[in-house]
C-alpha cells in the first residue's frame, strides 16, 4: 500500500529527526547576539574600537564591519539549516579573526590566541552529536 502523505509532512518528518543539541542552540544564539551586537558596538563606539585597532585605516573598517555583518549573518543562516560549508566557513572566519586581531590589535598578544581556541572548543562540543545533520 503506497504512502498517501504530502511533500510538506515527509519533509517535517525528515526535518524532526535532526534535533539540534543544547550546546549548539546556545552556541548560534550568542552567535547572533555577537554579530547584532558586535555591529552595534562598532558603530556607537567609533573611537574606542578605532584606538584599540590603531593600524587600521578608519575608513576601511566601516565597510569591513558591514562585510562581517553579512558573511556572518549567511554563515550563522547557513547553520541552522544544517549546511556543512557554514560550519567550515564559521571555522575559518574564528581562525582568520584571530590571526587578524594577533596582527593588528594593540591588546596582548595572548588575547586572539586564546579567544580562538577557547571558540573552537566550544564548537566541538557544539557539534558533538550534531555533525552526521550537516550536508
Amino acid at each position: 500500500m503506497m504512502d498517501q502523505r504530502s511533500d510538506g509532512e515527509q519533509f517535517s518528518q525528515v526535518h524532526a529527526t535532526k534535533k539540534r543539541t543544547g550546546c549548539l542552540t546556545t552556541y548560534l544564539v550568542f552567535m547572533a547576539i555577537g554579530i547584532v551586537g558586535g555591529t552595534f558596538q562598532y558603530f556607537y563606539m567609533p573611537i574606542k574600537v578605532h584606538h584599540f585597532y590603531q593600524q587600521t585605516p578608519f575608513f576601511t573598517s566601516p565597510v569591513y564591519q558591514i562585510f562581517l555583518f553579512i558573511v556572518n549573518s549567511i554563515i550563522l543562516y547557513g547553520i541552522w539549516r544544517w549546511k556543512k560549508w557554514a560550519v567550515i566557513s564559521e571555522l575559518a572566519f574564528l581562525f582568520i579573526g584571530g590571526v587578524i586581531g594577533l596582527i593588528f590589535s594593540n591588546g596582548p598578544l595572548w588575547l586572539y590566541p586564546t579567544i580562538t581556541g577557547l571558540n573552537c572548543v566550544l564548537w566541538y562540543f557544539a557539534l558533538r552529536g550534531n555533525w552526521q545533520h550537516f550536508n
